[in-house]
Parts: structure tokens; sequence; C-alpha cells
């Protein structure tokens, strides 16, 4: 491999940005690649018409709709529901094949030499082997979540999951380079598809990263950031603080929530802070690594399984970077489980038992050479598997190419601190 000045049509769902953590991770790719490098096709459901604007970063961003409609709607039974299923099929396939000819068509104007494409939502892995194939080129492709969670993600119909299914499998075997999230759909995509691939995570900024241990003082913080997804798994964690009675050896419990929804409903006295959604993650770390133990878990219900099984919470990071214990909750097929066992950075539980929850909370407030123990593996964890360095070169291997160091433009999170010099274009 050598430097290269190659010109890449990015396909995806998500935008680069700072609006959600697929937004961020691209834009943190972004910024390894030479301005004027990449091409962007942001396919979306609900605009009108294609419009023009820039990234972060000063690269080309074209947003182009594609809907793709998910399930037949007719109020008239079988009969009706087959007939709108045969619309709502023949529409979609004019979509796709008018969205292909459209990003053929930007990418010869901007004479690109590989196609990139992000498998996130339906539309983006419905273009990504066709456009590839009309423009002759190769095909890199990055998938953060398996199709199975996806078709149960955007509540698709089973005949449109089975034409989804189908995309995605064109796609990858298509691919002349795959990254994936994490070490256990590495493995799934070399049995199923006979494709090695790269595992391709988040690095964070030595910045960011707090520098030690919070040393506990009389209460107990517990803190929780992101979504509840795993809701079967946070109630149990409510159970077992409700059965300690909010309390470890007469130190007071807190939970710390920081979010943008969360649904609590409770019949016994509760001591919780909501600090609704923090905008940078400098605050998210800085708010975790006040706390005495975080908790992380992975959902416990059957149909969330692909997610739990395949895909991997890029929030740990985040989590790691507080520098404080983390108790992870998942089930024993989740693939943080086995992580955990190169790097235990806290305490694990792998069933949905509020006894057993409450018992590694007591440990881990109470027992401070395993407090000690648990950040320094999540610190080794930070060096050796989540640098910007690692992040980098991964980056380079599943492009194939050789990414300059010299670039040292600012990152999004540094973008979100200081607007003026890298402001992005207001988003049409």
């Amino acid at each position: 491999m050598g430097p290269t000045e190659t010109r890449w049509l990015l396909l995806t769902g998500t935008a680069p940005g700072d609006f959600g953590v697929g937004s961020i991770f691209l834009s943190d790719l972004e910024r390894f690649l030479s301005v004027g490098s990449l091409f962007v096709v942001h396919v979306v459901d609900g605009v009108d018409v294609a419009c023009e604007t820039t990234t972060a970063f000063g690269n080309s961003l074209r947003v182009l709709r594609c809907r793709i409609e998910c399930r037949p709607q007719s109020r008239f039974g079988l009969v009706g529901k087959a007939f709108d299923w045969l619309r709502m099929t023949l529409a979609n396939r004019r979509r796709i094949d008018k969205a292909v000819r459209a990003c053929v068509e930007y990418a010869r104007q901007q004479r690109v030499e590989e196609v990139w494409a992000i498998l996130d939502t339906p539309a983006s892995i419905a273009l990504a082997a066709p456009v590839a194939d009309a423009l002759g080129l190769p095909l890199r492709v990055t998938v953060w979540d398996d199709i199975e969670h996806n078709v149960g993600y955007f509540q698709l119909d089973r005949f449109t999951a089975r034409e989804c299914r189908r995309n995605f499998d064109a796609a990858i075997r298509r691919a002349d380079g795959l990254a994936v999230i994490g070490e256990t759909m590495q493995h799934e995509y070399r049995r199923r598809y006979g494709k090695d691939s790269v595992i391709l995570r988040h690095g964070l900024k030595p910045a960011l990263r707090m520098p030690g241990m919070h040393e506990p003082g009389s209460a107990i913080r517990i803190g929780f950031a992101g979504s509840v997804t795993a809701r079967s798994a946070f109630n149990c964690l409510l159970q077992a603080l409700d059965s300690l009675g909010w309390s470890i050896d007469g130190r007071e419990i807190t939970l710390v929530l920081m979010g943008q929804r969360f649904d609590l409903l409770s019949a016994v006295p509760r001591r919780i802070e909501c600090l609704g959604y923090l905008a940078t993650v400098d605050e998210v770390v800085s708010t975790l690594s006040g706390c005495t133990v975080n908790y992380l878990p992975q959902p416990f219900e059957s149909r969330w399984r692909p997610f739990a099984q395949w895909s991997f919470p890029s929030k740990l990071t985040t989590y790691l970077a507080a520098g404080a214990p983390v108790l992870l909750h998942a089930p024993p097929h989740a693939s943080l489980p086995a992580f955990f066992e190169r790097y235990p950075f806290g305490a694990l539980v792998t069933q949905l038992d509020a006894q057993a929850v409450g018992e590694a909370l007591r440990e881990l407030c109470g027992d401070p050479t395993l407090r000690r123990e648990a950040c320094d593996a999540g610190a080794a964890a930070l060096t050796e598997m989540f640098s910007v360095e690692r992040f980098r070169n991964s980056f380079a291997e599943f492009l194939g190419i050789e990414l300059q160091t010299r670039d040292e433009r600012p990152s999004m999170q540094e973008c979100k601190e200081a607007p003026a010099p890298c402001a992005a274009s207001p988003a049409s």
C-alpha cells in the first residue's frame, strides 16, 4: 500500500456530523481522509428532492430520497394486503432503480474511484451492490448491526425482510473490503460468507480520558448513559436497588441517568437523578467519572438477540474513559462477555437475577482491590483496543490504503467545542 488520493463515494443512511454515535463515528473517520476525496450520498426517507451541502470538514454531501415502504397497510384482509404488498414492492423497486441512477450519475460527475457503503438502513443496503456494479468499481462495506437486527428495527414484513436479506448478502459477497464492529460479528461473517474482515471501532482521544479511578465517598452513585434498549436488564437493576433499600452498608445509592427518555414506574421510594441528554462526549465522560460504578446492560430479550450477539456497544469506550468500574449485565451469548474475559473492567452478571446484580454492586462498591483491578483493566482496553492510532490503522486496512498521519484536523467533538473554524453547513 502507498499514499493515495482515492476519490470515494460514501453511501450511507447516517450522515457524518454530531447528532448520534454513528454520525460522530463517520465524521472522525472522515478527518483521516484528504479534503475533497470523499463524496457523501446521505440516503433518507423523508426529503422530497436531492440537495447539496457539505460536511463539517468541507467534503461534498448530497441528500437523496429513497423511500422504502416496510409493510402493507391495507385494511381489506389478506387479499387487500396481498395487492398492497405487490404495489409496495413495485414502488420500492422503482425508487431503488431511480436512486441507483442518481448515485451513478453523481459518482461519474465526481470521478469517484471506489464505493464505500454503510449497511445501516434498507435503502443503503439495497443500493450498495447495484451502484458498485453499475460503476464497475470496488466496493467497501461497513456493518454496525447485523441484518437480523435491522429487519426487526425497521419492522419489515416477512417478504420485504427477505428482499432486504438478499440485498445485504449481495453487498457482503460483492465487497472487496469488509469492516465490522466486533469480534463476534467478525467470526460469524467468516463462517457465514467466507469473508475476512477488519474490526473498526471508534478510537477515543487521550484528552477525553479521565486520569484515574474516582475514590468513592460516603454516598454511592451508579451511572447509566444512553437509550434503554435492554429493558428487562434495566428493570432488574431497579429491582436489585429496591431490594437493597437504595443503600449498601449505610451508604445511600443514587442512580444517575443520562439520555433522552426514561419510563420509570415505581411503587417504592427511589433516589434517581435524570440529567437528560448531554450534548458532548466530554460531559458524559465527566459525569460518569464522578460515579462509584457505571451500569452497562445488553438485551436479554429474544427479539434483541441479534443485536446483543453481533453488535458491539460503542458506549463501552465512553464508560471506560470515565475511569470507574463497570457493572456489565449481559446474557452469555452477547458480544461483551467474551471481551470482558480479556479485560475484566468490573463485574459481570449473565442472568436476569436481582440478587446477583445486588451482590455484584456490593462487591464493586466495597472492595478497593477489585475496583483498582477493574480500572486498570479498563485503562488497558482503552490503550490497546480503542486508541485513535488503532482506529486510523484499522480504517486504512479496511480501505486498503496508507493514511497520512500529518493531518491534524480536529475531531467532530472538538468541532463542537470550537465551532467557528469548522462549522458545518446547515442541513436541508
